[in-house]
């Protein structure tokens, strides 16, 4: 539970080359109503130059809008063009959706346009 509100973590792929992608999408589950370290460790250490950066998130219970908002300065600050945030609840341990729900759910928010773009 203490490593929730880190933004450092220590991942295998620390950098990746994005320069090919127009649209970047970057999923995560929410720890304590942020998204998960790895992450945030993953945003600090690439660039989103001139990208489409989409966060994704699933949750149990609620995320805070000021991590988010933070997230989001950050992707900014390391060069995106744009931010969007999509997220779906899955609810609490004894009353998740099925997992063909949470398909369901971010297909919904999906509209297919060429390399699938998001609405």
């Amino acid at each position: 539970m203490l490593d929730a509100r880190k933004h450092e973590a220590d991942i295998a792929a620390r950098t990746i080359d994005l320069s090919e992608f127009t649209t970047v999408y970057l999923g995560t589950p929410i720890w304590l109503y942020s998204p998960a370290p790895p992450i945030w460790d993953f945003i600090e250490h690439n660039r989103f130059d001139g990208k489409r950066v989409v966060l994704f998130n699933t949750f149990n219970s609620q995320f805070k809008s000021e991590y988010i908002e933070t997230f989001k300065a950050k992707v900014m600050e390391r060069g995106a063009r744009s931010f969007e945030y999509r997220f779906v609840r899955r609810g609490r341990m004894i009353q998740q959706i099925s997992p063909s729900k949470v398909v369901g759910a971010i297909d919904s928010q999906v509209v297919h346009r060429g390399c699938g773009a998001s609405a």
